[in-house]
């Protein structure tokens, strides 16, 4: 069954950043030229999160590190104080359909980690070392899942959009602009009713990554580190999820 959760998120506080100059694309998609204009946008890029460049003689993804905990600690990134799922909506005009102005709509949980023989989380490519290692460096250094995981799963019956309907017509929490043009919402949601409803609705259901295959690997692969560290007890620890974004195949 597909385990989903509300955790505790961490972003930008928009009280001291523009949101619209902080985001940032998925890392395997930014070339050398697109990552200097995103650092050069403002000095609190994700950029430099997902993409860290080493000083001089250093290590890049201690460096990552170190300025995750420096963002925290400033107040530039904060921590929801209560466990939410988090409604998530791209907003954008669609060649395909005529330059008409859409709105893709899912969510973003934190979603119990299976190996993909369990059948619940499935993938559609094969995965190369060299992305795993660079994925898993970072996630050792940071301890932190710092990009989503983008999966489908099929909801015809368009059961998950009406556990959402609610949300939807409030303003949302956070909102930015990509430099493509997509607007980006996001809502907390963390009454207990609507995540158990969620919950309940979502766990028949699978989920088809579309984009994360090696994050998706080097979660597992960092659970099962955590384990051998934990040893007993090591089911409930933070690693046996991963944060995941959520969509319905007919949105």
């Amino acid at each position: 069954m597909a385990d989903l959760a509300p955790f505790r998120g961490v972003h930008f506080d928009p009280k001291r950043v523009d949101l619209s100059k902080v985001l940032a694309p998925p890392y395997d998609v930014i070339d050398a030229s697109q990552r200097a204009a995103l650092a050069a946008a403002d000095p609190h890029n994700a950029v430099r999160l997902i993409l860290p460049e080493a000083p001089a003689g250093g290590d890049r993804y201690a460096e990552a590190a170190q300025t995750l905990d420096s963002w925290l600690a400033s107040g530039t990134l904060i921590r929801d104080e209560r466990r939410s799922v988090y409604r998530y909506h791209q907003v954008f005009r669609s060649t395909e359909l005529g330059e008409r102005l859409v709105t893709r709509k899912g969510l973003v949980a934190a979603v119990r980690l299976e190996p993909f023989s369990a059948g619940v989380i499935l993938p559609h490519e094969r995965t190369l070392a060299a992305p795993k290692q660079d994925r898993f460096a970072l996630m050792k250094a940071t301890r932190a899942h710092l990009s989503q995981i983008f999966t489908l799963f099929r909801d015809p019956a368009g059961e998950v959009e009406r556990i959402f309907r609610k949300t939807d017509a409030l303003a949302p929490d956070l909102e930015g602009q990509t430099g493509d043009g997509v607007i980006h919402r996001l809502w907390r949601v963390s009454d207990a009713e609507v995540i158990g409803e969620l919950r309940r609705t979502m766990a028949p259901k699978k989920l088809y990554i579309a984009d994360g295959h090696h994050r998706y690997e080097t979660a597992l692969e960092y659970r099962n580190l955590m384990r051998e560290r934990a040893g007993s007890g090591a089911g409930k620890a933070p690693s046996e999820h991963a944060m995941v974004a959520l969509f319905p195949m007919e949105s």
